[in-house]
């Protein structure tokens, strides 16, 4: 529902009912007191809601984080939001030393086409590619959690 590019959508946009939805999550983290961690595309409107404005978030780029249980090696630079939390990621946002760029663009894109540019290889538009966080951001994540719990018990 934050998403910028909607130009085909086929109903309206409803932020009332996905704001509805992250300030439910924000209040579980309230409730139970721990760290929280959310992801958005970095891109999208989330950022500029009110409710959101005074929470720390980090960029990061899926390509630097690709693997072979990874659909893309597209950039898709993605927000992820702090609540309470210290991650920090390891590794830094592309600067087109990703190793999936010719020049300064990279060789797969989310949607669009590559008719307009012919130095790409593939855009990637099926929906189950577009939306997975990569394994290996993941296990990242995964590991910054169970250290944080055995640093509390």
């Amino acid at each position: 529902m934050y998403s910028c590019a909607r130009a085909d959508a086929k109903t309206p946009r409803d932020l009332e009912w996905a704001d509805s939805l992250v300030l439910a999550a924000l209040r579980i983290q309230e409730a139970c007191g721990c760290p929280m961690l959310m992801e958005n595309p970095y891109s999208s409107m989330l950022k500029k809601r009110p409710f959101m404005r005074d929470i720390d978030h980090v960029a990061v780029d899926y390509c630097k984080w690709w693997s072979e249980d990874f659909p893309h090696r597209c950039r898709k630079r993605t927000a992820i939001y702090r609540i309470g939390a210290d991650w920090e990621p390891s590794r830094p946002l592309c600067n087109h030393d990703c190793g999936f760029c010719v020049g300064n663009k990279h060789l797969e894109r989310i949607g669009g086409s590559t008719l307009r540019d012919p130095t790409l290889a593939r855009a990637v538009h099926r929906t189950d590619a577009l939306y997975p966080i990569p394994p290996l951001l993941c296990r990242e994540i995964a590991r910054w959690a169970t250290q944080k719990v055995a640093e509390s018990q």
